[in-house]
């Protein structure tokens, strides 16, 4: 198989809207939250962490490869 193309991109959506659909331990939401806001500053949990005027958001990155099998 050729060496793959590839397209990386984010999925990018409010830090309380996944707090909201997600299952914490002891469901504790708000203390997600806090983690979350707190990792802005360094982006201590590698998920593009940021300030924007609807609230912190944050970035699942992902890519997406495509290569043709010869023949």
């Amino acid at each position: 198989m050729g060496q793959p193309d590839i397209w990386p991109f984010q999925v990018t959506f409010l830090a309380a809207d996944l707090v909201k659909a997600s299952f914490p331990e002891g469901d504790d939401r708000l203390g997600l939250l806090a983690l979350i806001e707190s990792s802005v500053e360094n982006d201590a949990l590698g998920i593009g962490a940021h300030i924007s005027p609807e609230g912190v958001q944050i970035a699942y990155r992902s890519a997406v490869l495509s290569a043709v099998k010869p023949g």
